[in-house]
């Protein structure tokens, strides 16, 4: 660019690059004279950062992860904690008959179901030498332990119910005919059976199944880090699960759903995934050795992949451990990362590798070699780790915590992964140098060849001697065929119509994908819990029967202006659109009906009112409200009204949902009213996460911009370079569509996780097109062939890392391969095929002429150094080491 902006830009870059250039070849120096101590001093600060561990904590609360700090129901959650308590957790059984259609609706089956009752209640467990029961446990009303089934109707005597001689009618006097629990629940046919047949009068006849619901009360203390966990209610709900998952009824088979359970199988699911990881590092390690490797044993740098694989570990424990120092939680998303500093770890290596194994340096001295190296190598990976490093870093300035946390340490891995490579990569490809030199193998460095090092000709491929030097198959391609072909006319007419219509139909489809998240699918196939799901969503509305409370705060609750808005608020709340029920009702209009039946006006005004509620509460109208008006000295401080939401197939659904009745709750500000549901937390994160990528989408691509225009040198390139990563993150969204991926908190930061992977396949390559001279085409051609191969490969071993999670039973794991295989294919696809055609066709000018015309160009020549300052590794066989 002729422009004075962009010439300040390019002495920018110049100065920058010449003086990364600069250290990276004095560092390459100090390594060469003291390798041992470069290989061991990184290694020692990687492991000695694994200290973090030892303050390790753990953010494993869904809610907490996907929804961010200051949202309104973060706010609500606190408000009720902090005034009301911990909430309760919820737990389920189900009770389906032995052969599919087979009616449970009969005595023998209910004292089954009685069974399973019996067995909860007669758990018992010991926490650091404390008991643990049912009664210790149980959300209480009174002296009632919560717990609703069709079974309140003989009110949990087993005596009772086998002593029953008309069931059926029984349950047809009670169920659906406003009688009430102990709790104030009314006993309803909807909410305790499946699959309800009923006769030509509408009595019921038969059913399929039993729903019995239980409350258990939380204590949340921290435990090993991990905050928000109530150790005592989670040992017992498990020993409950486990007993009652082991009966062995006659007519019933039970299945559990315990708060608990959710998190051990999102547990058990990452711990069965797990060695797939493993996995996926031996395929790349296998991939990298045979593309560092050479048919010759001796000039094979197959060993560098072995190398390159411990930089990547140490750097990989290194930024957990120091994440963990700053205080960043652990989540289960951090094991992600292990894959992303893999692919970008090789890639680096290959770069460095690639670059050393250049023509022209195997004719330089030892010395001159690696420090010519890494100056070529080091100023290209510094582009791709910076800018990746900035594009994470801003990813963690979001307000959805599991974002925060894992781009923050993205951004501490990527940066540890850049150190080792320049570092230990380097020291080791030093003594891999000096194994070469000495004429050792490179499996099996201990033995000398009796080959003579200056007419290598032994070769594993028969008939066809060794050349070294020889380039490999994919250079041979990138830089002769493929090349040839899409830099063609023909070829570059197909790449950009193609290019252009990839690009806009993705525009399309990346407006169809449809959001949608449920905490479930974290829970691998394989888990138990889904068979208690399944009958669940066959038997009992798909589970979409939801809590939902509505809270009023501190008020004057006997002025007459609060009791008549306590009033409407009632009214409004039954008339809220996706209300089923609310239980045991609204204690506002039953304290009205009370005070009119006690010949007292409403609304019951002053010092009346509040000797009116005490008699209220503790009359049989007014008991069952107890526990649902909560007092501080006398005085009424919150009340509410609990009830249940249906109709909600979709978050969509929730998130509409939600806002109607919030909508209900901010008309009463008198009240201080608000609307809460535990899935508000996961609708919210839901809600915020598209304002929130398309925030960090903008702000990471700004601040890629600003690295790649500093570090390339032209802004005209970089502007090239942002719109190949803009491209790849509007392809990726549309094959979610595709693909049949929603847009949730789950995948959307693989849309920030792509702006850091594909920035690499494309400042590669525009950086040794900037770097090349000739014509345009020429120049694509050189960086192709020069950095085409080695993108390609950086690419690859990325996706074979995470090939095997393609097997995983976790929507964690299967999801991240998709996404993951979607960026890296589409990257490699703009980055290798459309921006070349580009810059062909509309490329910078070269900066080495640029400079040229600019007179300042400047010799690169590295200063030999006397053979006695270099080291050697090998002196006649015998290994001679200097530190």
């Amino acid at each position: 660019m002729g422009s004075g902006c962009g010439n300040s830009v390019m002495n920018l870059s110049q100065g920058v690059e010449k003086g990364v250039s600069k250290l990276m070849s004095g560092l390459a120096g100090m390594i060469h004279k003291k390798t041992l101590l470069w290989l061991i001093i990184p290694a020692a600060i990687a492991i000695l950062l694994t200290s973090g561990f030892a303050v390790f904590k753990e953010e494993g609360d869904a809610d907490d992860l996907y929804t961010s700090a200051d949202s309104e129901s973060k706010r609500d959650e606190e408000y009720i904690a902090n005034t009301w308590g911990d909430p309760g957790e919820p737990g389920t059984i189900y009770g389906v008959g032995k052969s599919d259609g087979a009616n449970v609706l009969t005595k023998d089956a209910l004292l089954d179901l009685m069974t399973a009752y019996e067995t909860v209640r007669d758990t018992t467990g010991t926490y650091q030498g404390e008991t643990v029961t049912w009664e210790t446990r149980c959300t209480k009303t009174g002296d009632y332990c919560y717990v609703y089934s069709i079974l309140d109707v003989w009110n949990y005597n087993r005596t009772a119910l086998a002593a029953d001689s008309d069931i059926l009618g029984t349950i047809n006097n009670i169920v659906d005919n406003n009688v009430s629990t102990p709790a104030g629940d009314i006993i309803s046919s909807f909410n305790t059976m499946g699959k309800i047949v009923r006769d030509d009068i509408g009595r019921i006849v038969s059913c399929e199944a039993f729903q019995m619901k239980f409350q258990l009360d939380n204590v949340f203390e921290e435990i090993d880090g991990v905050d928000k966990t109530d150790p005592r209610r989670e040992l017992f709900e498990l020993d409950a699960s486990s007993n009652v998952r082991d009966l062995d009824m006659a007519h019933l088979d039970a299945f559990t759903n315990f708060g608990v359970e959710l998190g051990e199988g999102i547990s058990a699911t990452f711990a069965r995934d797990g060695p797939l990881v493993a996995v996926g590092y031996f395929l790349l390690l296998l991939y990298a050795r045979i593309v560092l490797g050479k048919a010759n044993g001796v000039a094979s740098y197959a060993s560098m992949a072995v190398w390159s694989l411990i930089a990547v570990v140490l750097a990989i424990v290194a930024a957990y451990g120091f994440a963990l120092l700053l205080g960043v939680p652990w989540t289960s998303q951090a094991l992600i990362l292990a894959f992303l500093l893999l692919g970008l770890g090789i890639d680096d290596t290959f770069i460095i590798v690639s670059a050393f194994d250049e023509d022209h340096r195997r004719s330089m001295e030892p010395y001159d070699r690696i420090k010519s190296a890494l100056a070529s190598a080091g100023s290209a990976i510094t582009v791709t780790s910076f800018s990746d490093a900035v594009a994470f870093a801003v990813g963690a300035t979001s307000k959805i915590p599991v974002i925060e946390y894992f781009c923050a340490m993205g951004a501490i891995g990527i940066m540890f992964d850049y150190a080792l490579q320049i570092t230990f990569v380097v020291a080791a490809l030093v003594l891999t140098q000096r194994r070469e030199a000495a004429n050792r193998y490179d499996c099996l460095p201990c033995i000398v060849s009796s080959e003579d090092p200056n007419d290598r000709k032994k070769t594993c491929r028969k008939n066809t001697p060794f050349v070294n030097g020889e380039k490999g198959m994919m250079h041979k391609f990138f830089s002769g065929t493929y090349s040839d072909a899409i830099l063609s006319p023909t070829g570059r007419i197909v790449v950009v119509v193609c290019g252009l219509a990839l690009f806009g139909s993705s525009c399309w489809a990346a407006l169809q994908v449809e959001s949608e998240f449920d905490v479930e699918w974290l829970v691998g196939d394989f888990y138990y819990l889904h068979d208690s799901w399944d009958v669940r969503d066959e038997y009992f509305g798909g589970g979409k029967l939801l809590p939902i409370e509505f809270y009023t705060k501190d008020a004057d609750y006997s002025s007459a202006a609060i009791q008549e808005d306590m009033d409407s608020l009632a009214t409004d709340v039954q008339n809220f659109k996706y209300l089923e029920s609310c239980t045991p009702g609204y204690w506002i209009q039953d304290f009205n009906e009370y005070a009119l039946s006690q010949n007292i006006t409403t609304p019951v005004v002053g010092a009346l009112f509040n000797s009116t509620l005490t008699a209220f509460l503790a009359s049989s109208a007014g008991n069952k409200y107890e526990s649902f008006i909560l007092f501080k000295d006398g005085v009424v401080i919150s009340t509410k009204f609990s009830c249940l939401m249906a109709g909600l197939g979709t978050v969509s659904d929730g998130i509409v949902a939600m806002d109607d009745a919030r909508n209900i709750a901010d008309k009463y500000d008198s009240l201080g009213a608000i609307a809460y549901s535990f899935p508000f937390l996961f609708w919210d994160g839901q809600n915020q996460i598209s304002e929130e990528i398309v925030l960090n989408l903008i702000l990471s691509g700004a601040a890629v911009f600003v690295m790649t225009a500093i570090l390339l040198g032209n802004i005209w390139g970089a502007f090239l370079v942002l719109a190949m990563v803009a491209m790849t993150d509007f392809t990726v969204l549309a094959f979610f569509w595709y693909s049949t991926l929603y847009f949730n908190v789950a995948t959307a930061f693989y849309l920030v996780i792509a702006v850091g992977l594909t920035v690499d396949y494309s400042s590669h390559l525009c950086h040794t097109f900037l770097h090349a001279t000739g014509t345009n085409t020429e120049r694509a051609k050189e960086a192709l062939g020069t950095v085409g191969a080695a993108v390609f490969h950086g690419g690859f071993t990325t996706f074979l890392a995470c090939l095997p999670l393609s097997f995983a039973s976790s929507y964690v794991f299967r999801t991240q391969f998709t996404a993951l295989a979607l960026i890296i294919f589409f990257g490699m696809i703009y980055g290798l095929v459309f921006l070349p055609v580009l810059l062909s066709l509309i490329g910078p000018a070269s900066l080495e002429e640029e400079s040229v015309k600019l007179g300042k160009v400047e010799g690169d020549k590295v200063t030999p150094k006397e053979e006695e300052d270099v080291p050697k590794f090998y002196d006649n066989g015998v290994k001679s080491i200097s530190v």
